[in-house]
């Protein structure tokens, strides 16, 4: 028996018992109730870190269009998607290029009228950063994979 066949058991059984517990968690971040932009007040969010999912409620995106992971919940969600200016929010962005929206200001209002935000807290980067990458993975959320394109 090779080294790497004998390594291979280990590393593949460590990697089925990690992917199980992403799709569990992913599980539960989708069984989480999507909460409307309309309704949002920036003090109820928290600070923290976190992995955030922006769906749309109608239309030909329906769905979560968006996945992101933040160091602050609050400003990513509140200040740079829904109020920042037309360069802080890539979310409105795409909501323009997707033509859900005619320009940023139409964007805005859209995201109040049609677009909710679930978010998990997690204080740790790299585990935000798997979460997120697992997520966009799983979900191919239209706009996110957009955002790639940008950059």
């Amino acid at each position: 028996m090779s080294t790497n066949s004998i390594l291979n058991g280990p590393v593949r059984d460590r990697a089925r018992t990690q992917l199980a517990a992403l799709g569990r968690w992913l599980d539960d971040f989708l069984a989480s109730r999507a909460r409307p932009f309309r309704t949002l007040v920036p003090s109820k969010l928290p600070t923290t870190g976190g992995i955030y999912a922006i769906s749309i409620t109608r239309g030909p995106y329906a769905g979560i269009v968006y996945v992101g992971t933040t160091k602050n919940l609050r400003q990513r969600l509140y200040q740079n998607h829904l109020m920042g200016d037309k360069h802080a929010s890539q979310l409105r962005n795409a909501l323009v290029h997707f033509d859900c929206a005619y320009d940023h200001d139409e964007a805005k209002r859209f995201m109040r009228e049609s677009c909710g935000y679930r978010f998990f807290e997690d204080t740790n980067e790299k585990e935000r950063q798997v979460k997120e990458a697992f997520a966009i993975a799983a979900l191919r959320p239209e706009f996110s994979i957009y955002k790639g394109k940008e950059h």
